[in-house]
């Protein structure tokens, strides 16, 4: 069984989008924040580097990867993670996580656009492409996602499940089988997420790089959506959160649908925490940061989210009853 004592409690750290800027290569201190709050966990959901950022004058502007050969879109990546991967606030996290149980994986996560290709980029119609340039470069992006992220599934994509303790935390991969205005997951995804959120833990987590409904590019607009509703709701007595990215902002909602009886649906809780670190509008001053992670605390009683910003370090949480699933309240 893969349940929650009464007295055991799990932290989870979760965010996406950490651009190392050009401008202060050296000040994500974000991550020390992260490590004060002593996460038993970290996921990371998409954009842990960015390929393209802004449009021009800035030297990576979104797209440019698309005029990269294979070997320049290589290299360019593997600098990226191998400064991403440096950062002393970020090596001190990971050393503080590895510490905890060496033997034991803590830091888990999926890739999104821009850690992918670039802006938008979507696997099946770069492959497709009559662009010869294209092809190759998901494959080089999964080998270095999965060389620094300590993730090989044995599949193409990097979709997978983890079980911890009373937690199955699922991660989806929307970007190696996607096609814009198609299917972002495909019919293997689907069905291994339908097979895998059939447990027995106290909670479920889905985590995707893309959010449920926020902003412009979710699942919700796409057409795997009522599919993915139908199996995020087969079983009203499993007590599932949606984890998010992308957005460069928090958000905290409860997703509901109307079924064919009139009634509303069993709601899906939807958390979502993007920005880590990045300048929102690319400018080089404090004020641009977003600084924004998310803290999960798990026990038999229910879950408490709290989304962390640089306004706001110490932030009201909202709280989820394990007896009470369908009413969160903010405290």
């Amino acid at each position: 069984m893969c349940q929650l004592s009464g007295d055991e409690t799990v932290k989870i750290a979760f965010g996406s989008c950490a651009r190392r800027s050009k401008w202060r290569p050296g000040e994500q201190v974000v991550w020390s924040r992260i490590r004060a709050a002593e996460p038993d966990y970290l996921f990371l959901l998409g954009d842990q580097i960015y390929m393209d950022y802004g449009y021009l004058p800035w030297d990576d502007y979104v797209e440019r990867p698309k005029i990269f050969s294979l070997q320049k879109f290589r290299d360019d990546m593997a600098d990226r993670y191998s400064k991403q991967w440096d950062d002393p606030h970020f090596t001190e996290l990971r050393a503080y996580l590895a510490a905890k149980s060496p033997k034991e994986k803590r830091i888990f996560g999926v890739w999104d656009d821009h850690d992918f290709a670039w802006n938008g980029a979507c696997g099946m119609d770069m492959e497709n492409s009559k662009d010869t340039k294209q092809h190759g470069k998901r494959d080089v992006a999964r080998e270095l996602f999965q060389h620094w992220m300590n993730c090989s599934t044995g599949r193409s994509e990097v979709y997978c499940s983890h079980v911890l303790p009373g937690i199955q935390a699922i991660f989806l991969d929307n970007r190696y089988h996607a096609t814009k205005g198609g299917s972002l997951l495909g019919t293997n995804q689907l069905a291994f997420l339908e097979q895998e959120i059939q447990n027995d833990c106290t909670y479920t987590l889905v985590c995707a790089g893309l959010t449920l409904t926020q902003g412009s590019e979710n699942f919700k607009n796409s057409p795997d959506y009522a599919h993915l509703w139908r199996i995020l709701t087969s079983n009203p007595e499993r007590r599932i959160l949606f984890l998010g990215g992308d957005i460069h902002k928090n958000f905290f909602g409860s997703a509901s649908e109307i079924g064919r009886d009139g009634k509303k649906i069993r709601p899906v809780h939807e958390v979502v925490s993007s920005g880590i670190h990045i300048n929102y509008l690319g400018l080089p001053w404090w004020f641009d940061d977003r600084r924004n992670w998310g803290l999960l605390t798990l026990n038999a009683q229910g879950v408490e989210v709290r989304l962390h910003s640089r306004r706001d370090n110490n932030p009201r949480p909202w709280r989820i009853p394990f007896n009470d699933w369908n009413h969160p309240v903010r405290s």
